[in-house]
């Protein structure tokens, strides 16, 4: 691969580059998104499925510390709030990368 790599690097002039190392850094960008949008949605079905125990995961307890958030009905419109939001911005993102 890396050979791969370099050979393109060659044929590529400065700021064709540049660009390649924009869209590059635009798409690892891209992914963080998507990985943290995925990566609500467990918490949050968690919290709805157990209404006894909902923050007695990592992920939500260190969520409803961070934010004082004592209850579940709270935690869930949080998290509704929170996922919906990282949606939109991922979306916008992505049709403008």
């Amino acid at each position: 691969m890396w050979k791969v790599t370099k050979k393109v690097l060659k044929i590529l002039n400065n700021k064709q580059k540049k660009r390649v190392a924009l869209i590059v850094f635009l798409m690892l960008i891209g992914g963080l998104l998507e990985s943290v949008s995925v990566s609500l949605i467990l918490p949050l079905v968690q919290a709805v499925m157990n209404k006894d125990t909902w923050n007695q995961s990592g992920v939500a307890k260190v969520i409803s510390d961070l934010f004082k958030i004592n209850d579940q009905r709270t935690y869930v419109v949080a998290m509704l709030v929170a996922l919906v939001t990282i949606f939109i911005v991922k979306n916008i993102y992505l049709i403008y990368e």
